[in-house]
């Protein structure tokens, strides 16, 4: 993935739209903000992957991404995720590796969360690790149930 020139005032109005963003004080706000960086993915780039041990986070911004795992030696299709999506939280929230290949649909732009901030805010917001364990909890049942298909 290529990434762009800091932009703090372009990442500000972008993250200031989620839902997550606006339950964090303004200290983790300015350092989520600081410890951000811009994306780019070509179609069919891969921009996580199953099994990887990494807890970055993404914020998709424009385009739309699949997300796919694999059993018993094939594919499995689990969603296609459009702007906004929360993407890589299972990994930061359980500390586990990549449960899922996610690839680019659409050339993409995204938004990187380090590790390190994503940890210090699941550390210090308890109301932002309560959103993101909602949603790991969601993809891992959706997950479950496409496996057995």
């Amino acid at each position: 993935m290529k990434e762009l020139e800091k932009n703090v005032q372009k990442l500000e109005p972008i993250l200031g739209k989620l839902f997550l963003f606006r339950t964090l004080d303004e200290k983790l706000k300015k350092d989520l903000i600081e410890n951000s960086v811009m994306v780019i993915a070509e179609r069919d780039e891969t921009i996580i992957r199953e099994g990887d041990v990494e807890n970055t986070i993404y914020i998709l911004v424009d385009g739309e991404v699949e997300v796919v795992t694999w059993k018993d030696g094939r594919e499995v299709f689990l969603s296609v995720l459009k702007p906004h999506a929360i993407i890589g939280e299972i990994s930061a929230v359980a500390q586990k590796p990549r449960t899922a290949t996610v690839r680019a649909v659409t050339p993409c732009s995204l938004i990187r969360i380090k590790s390190d901030i994503v940890s210090k805010i699941l550390k210090e917001s308890p109301e932002a690790k309560k959103i993101l364990e909602i949603i790991k909890e969601g993809r891992e049942r959706d997950t479950e149930e496409k496996q057995k298909q």
